[in-house]
């Protein structure tokens, strides 16, 4: 058996685990994950369905923009087409821009 060694990296705000394992052929796996509070998608939810009232977006629409979100949400931040998944959001749901803002930004912060 020989000494293990863990080494851990930070840089640009993401963190890099080096040499996990475990004996008997387990097998570990070292993620980073984000988590939004519950309190950031409530007010963006509340924001957003105060702008349904007033530009008259359907129900439908609403329901498309919280599975898009929720997809978003579940997908890495640090992910190559983040970038591109956040510009469709905006471009889909142009109606909903300044929510989406606040939430990308505790998202992504």
């Amino acid at each position: 058996m020989s000494k293990g060694n863990i080494s851990i990296e930070i840089s640009g705000g993401t963190a890099s685990f080096g040499n996990i394992s475990q004996g008997d052929n387990a097998k570990l796996i070292a993620e980073q994950a984000t988590t939004v509070e519950s309190d950031e998608l409530a007010n963006f939810y509340q924001s957003v369905e105060a702008l349904m009232q007033h530009q008259g977006v359907s129900a439908v629409e609403y329901e498309a923009l919280r599975q898009d979100v929720a997809k978003m949400l579940d997908a890495p931040a640090e992910s190559a087409d983040a970038v591109q998944r956040a510009k469709t959001l905006y471009e889909r749901y142009a109606w909903a821009a300044a929510p989406l803002k606040v939430l990308l930004d505790a998202v992504w912060a």
